[in-house]
């Protein structure tokens, strides 16, 4: 199906299905997105991310994309204009003729590719919106079609949320419409059985791609690395078959694996949205040099590794079981022994080997890639963790990866209230470090991983407050008992610095005094 992307005030994306082609065209043709377009295609990037955005890969959703798990029948595929030029010599002139060579070889070999949808993008290329063969993932779909048109193809877009930069519903501009993409031929239950089932597949290595396809690569070409195998699907056995009896007989198709039958229940395969497939590569070649276990050092390995992740697999055996592959031919039951032992080993904090490993894939991870390879960048500092402070180390190592910008937010008022004798030249006037931080996220978003960490760096001023308190308590003691009596207790001045929030202002202003 078509879905139409918008975003709340948070940034975050939601998708409302376009209903029909009158609908798409008025999307399309709506005065604001026609001039944005005209400023893109005039030279203005700044205009890309006002366009229209769409997305093709997803099967049943209307709300918040974030979390989908439906994927769709459909799927979407990008072509360059100038992909295919190898001379060097990009003009406007072969970029438009070797635009229009490619919409011609599309539309020929629509039918072997299964093509829905063509549409013009802002700057020239193409995208397609094509049939996915059923059983099999948006790669693998998108490494058949770039085989079949002998046209480049960036293997990183493959991912089922992929947003896409709109162009108008001109002719010119959408050549190309089948209404069966407004609707979805699988049921919302069977759209997320089928999600899991590719999700289990990719985990499990068994996709049917060249080994280039895995690799990050935005001018890959499927056909140099030769054939697959004589076994895969093809789009005429499919046409027009996407219905229950397809999705059945997927799903009643044995599986095979190394995963220990002592596993039975389904876990989830990514970790905040990397797969731990792509968790586990990048674990060896960070911690290992890119070498797997062997037959010499798979027992420690297995073990090392099984103490790491039980840190994301929630210290379940059954989940690193699932998650963990035999490595080198390791005995199912000798690894699942290895588990056991690693999660009975002391808990300690967040593993610096698999910290490491995830900040190593955050950058690629945590960028949007829009239509035409233009990337739209969440904000992603890569702090030098080991080049900080004592105590602000400390604190982010306490964390999981990803919370490091919070946690340094939260704990600059107490750096600030520590700091009391530290005055800052701004201007040539003399400032103290009055730091305020405001912190919102959602229920459960991790916000009470802050209150331990600040209540350790200010454990020496709340155990002086709390003695002052008592102090105080004491001299209000004294008073009650003598205030019949001439002399009066003198009232002692002690300087109580955390105050609780429902506080009068005239107490604030005393202890500020």
């Amino acid at each position: 199906m078509i879905y139409g992307i918008y975003y709340d005030n948070k940034k975050r994306k939601f998708a409302t299905r376009v209903k029909n082609r009158e609908e798409l065209i008025l999307l399309r043709n709506a005065q604001q997105n026609l001039d944005y377009l005209d400023r893109v295609r005039k030279g203005d990037q700044t205009a890309k991310p006002h366009l229209l955005q769409l997305a093709y890969n997803m099967g049943h959703v209307e709300g918040a994309v974030a979390g989908c798990k439906s994927i769709g029948s459909y799927f979407f595929h990008d072509v360059d204009a100038y992909g295919s030029i190898d001379n060097g010599q990009l003009t406007m002139d072969n970029c438009k003729s070797e635009s229009e060579r490619i919409k011609n070889l599309i539309l020929e070999k629509k039918d072997e590719i299964g093509l829905k949808m063509l549409e013009r993008s802002a700057s020239g290329g193409w995208h397609l919106v094509c049939q996915r063969i059923p059983g099999t993932t948006i790669l693998e779909n998108q490494v058949r079609v770039a085989t079949a048109l002998q046209l480049e193809m960036d293997t990183n877009a493959k991912d089922l949320q992929r947003v896409v930069f709109s162009t108008s519903g001109s002719e010119e501009d959408l050549p190309y419409l089948d209404d069966c993409l407004f609707e979805e031929p699988m049921t919302a239950d069977e759209c997320e059985k089928e999600y899991n089932r590719l999700k289990v597949r990719v985990m499990r290595k068994e996709e049917n791609l060249p080994a280039g396809a895995k690799k990050s690569n935005k001018h890959y070409r499927p056909w140099e690395e030769g054939e697959m195998s004589d076994g895969r699907c093809k789009m005429s056995d499919v046409r027009g078959k996407m219905d229950d009896v397809r999705c059945k007989k997927e799903e009643e198709k044995p599986q095979t694996s190394d995963i220990s039958p002592q596993t039975s229940k389904e876990y989830p395969t990514d970790y905040h949205g990397i797969p731990f497939t792509d968790i586990l590569k990048k674990y060896w070649e960070v911690n290992n040099r890119g070498f797997e276990p062997t037959q010499g050092d798979r027992d420690t390995l297995t073990y090392q590794l099984a103490c790491d992740l039980r840190h994301i697999c929630g210290k379940n055996a059954d989940w690193l079981d699932q998650v963990i592959p035999c490595y080198d031919g390791f005995d199912p039951e000798e690894k699942r022994r290895k588990i056991e032992s690693a999660l009975s080993s002391e808990y300690e904090a967040f593993p610096s080997r698999l910290r490491n490993t995830l900040a190593a894939l955050r950058p690629s991870e945590n960028s949007e890639t829009g239509e035409d390879g233009g990337e739209s960048f969440v904000f992603n500092p890569q702090l030098p963790v080991s080049r900080l402070p004592q105590g602000v180390r400390d604190s982010i190592e306490a964390v999981d990866p990803g919370m490091e910008m919070m946690i340094i937010t939260a704990i600059c008022p107490c750096i600030g209230a520590l700091a009391s004798g530290v005055q800052l030249d701004v201007h040539k006037k003399k400032v103290g470090l009055n730091l305020i931080s405001y912190i919102v996220g959602d229920f459960a978003s991790g916000k009470g991983l802050i209150d331990p960490i600040q209540s350790a760096w200010m454990a020496e001023i709340i155990a002086m407050d709390k003695l002052y308190q008592q102090q105080e308590e004491e001299w209000r003691a004294r008073k009650l008992a003598a205030k019949n009596k001439k002399e009066q207790p003198e009232e002692p001045k002690l300087p109580v610095r955390c105050v609780p929030l429902n506080n009068t202002v005239a107490n604030i202003a005393e202890r500020l005094a």
